[in-house]
């Protein structure tokens, strides 16, 4: 799955745009009330997909941790042997599909963010006099610009798959020469 960085999509969806808000430079009539609150609803409801996108992620990361926990418990309870390996392979496997579905609910997230943004850009350059661009270009130079903490998410579920495969694979090895 190909991730792209927010500040290329940005450009991207602003160079489309352009054409169609700004037809060879002649200045386009104001919005209509009908045609301001079109473009509001539309915004707020990709925004409040993509944060339910994100509420996803999250709820899908504390399932798999808490899975993978449950697993480590059962395990704990009993000398480990050849016996366990199959539920001990639950945790790989669920560190897995942690991990993939982190980067689908990405990609659903950046898709609903990306729409958003249109819609928040052709609201900015059909309404110059309400100030968004100048208070959005603010908030740029105020605040750092977003870092890729949706990798955070992915590492995790890849460190724990990985770790607890070496750790697995090292039990079986105990387990295979003791007996």
């Amino acid at each position: 799955m190909q991730v792209i960085e927010p500040g290329c999509c940005e450009c991207e969806v602003r160079r489309r745009l352009e054409p169609f808000l700004k037809p060879q430079g002649k200045q386009l009539p104001p919005m209509s009330a009908r045609e301001t609150d079109f473009l509001i609803s539309q915004y707020e409801e990709h925004t409040e997909h993509g944060r339910h996108c994100e509420t996803e992620r999250s709820t899908v990361t504390t399932f798999v941790l808490a899975a993978q926990a449950a697993v480590f418990a059962w395990l704990g309870t009993d000398k480990f042997n050849c016996k366990h390996w199959p539920i001990a392979m639950l945790i790989p496997a669920l560190a897995a599909y942690g991990y993939y579905m982190c980067g689908i609910l990405y990609a659903r997230f950046r898709r609903h963010n990306l729409f958003a943004y249109a819609f928040r850009y052709c609201l900015e350059q059909r309404l110059p006099g309400a100030g968004v661009a100048r208070a959005r270009e603010a908030a740029d130079l105020t605040f750092p610009k977003e870092h890729n903490l949706h990798l955070n998410w992915q590492i995790l579920h890849a460190a724990i798959g990985l770790v607890t495969t070496l750790a697995i694979t090292i039990l079986m090895c105990r387990a295979f020469f003791a007996a």
